[in-house]
C-alpha cells in the first residue's frame, strides 16, 4: 500500500509504464525510523534516495561549531542530498527523525538501472530535480530578508504546517536567527 502511494505520486508527474511500476515495487525498500533516530550522518556517502510516506525529518549541518538546520522533509517529500548521492561525495548534513517516520528508499544502483531501462523515469527525475532546486532557492530567498519579522512571516506563508510540527529553535535555525529573537517576533505578532 505504501509503495502504491509513491507510484501514484510519480504517475501524476508522468505516466508510468506497467513494467516500471513492477520494477519499483520490487526494488523499493521500506524503512521505519523512530523519533530522534538518525537516518544518516554528515560525512557519509549516501547510497539511497528516500520518499517520506509518513512523519517528519530534519536536516542539519555543523558550521563553525554550531548546528544549522538546512531542511525539513514531511509526507510526500523526497529526501536526497544530490552532491553525495549522485557524485559520491561526503554528505554535508545529518538527517534525523523529528517524528516517528515511515520511508521508502531506492538504492543508487537501482535508480541508475531505472534511468537506463525506462525512459519516462528520466522525465520524472528531471522534474523532481528542478523542484528540489526551487525549494533550495526558496530557502535562500527567505534568508535574504534582512528584516527578521518579514522573514518569519514569509516562512509561515510558505510552510504553515511547520508551525505545529517543529520546535521554535528548529525554525529559528532554519531562518538563521536566535531562538530568543524568533520568540520575541512571535510574541509581538500575537499581541
Amino acid at each position: 500500500m505504501e509503495r502504491n502511494l509513491l507510484l501514484k505520486y510519480l504517475d501524476e508527474i508522468h505516466p508510468l509504464s506497467e513494467s516500471l511500476k513492477i520494477f519499483l515495487l520490487h526494488r523499493l525498500r521500506i524503512l521505519r525510523i523512530s523519533k530522534n533516530d538518525v537516518l544518516y550522518n554528515q560525512g557519509e556517502i549516501l547510497q539511497m534516495v528516500y520518499f517520506v510516506i509518513n512523519g517528519l525529518l530534519v536536516s542539519y549541518t555543523h558550521i563553525e561549531e554550531r548546528k544549522q538546520i538546512t531542511a525539513f522533509y514531511k509526507e510526500q517529500d523526497f529526501l536526497i542530498e544530490h552532491r553525495s548521492f549522485h557524485i559520491h561525495q561526503k554528505s554535508h548534513c545529518t538527517v534525523f527523525a523529528e517524528e516517528n517516520s515511515y520511508l521508502l528508499g531506492l538504492h543508487y544502483r537501482d535508480l541508475i538501472s531505472m534511468y537506463q531501462l525506462y525512459p519516462e523515469s528520466n522525465y520524472i527525475a528531471r522534474f523532481l530535480l528542478e523542484y528540489s532546486h526551487c525549494l533550495k532557492d526558496q530557502h535562500t530567498a527567505l534568508l535574504l530578508y534582512l528584516n527578521r519579522s518579514v522573514r518569519y512571516t514569509k516562512f509561515k506563508e510558505l510552510m504553515p504546517w511547520a508551525l505545529s510540527r517543529l520546535k521554535l529553535g528548529q525554525i529559528a535555525s532554519f531562518l538563521n536567527m536566535a531562538p530568543e529573537t524568533l520568540s520575541r517576533i512571535r510574541n509581538t505578532a500575537i499581541s
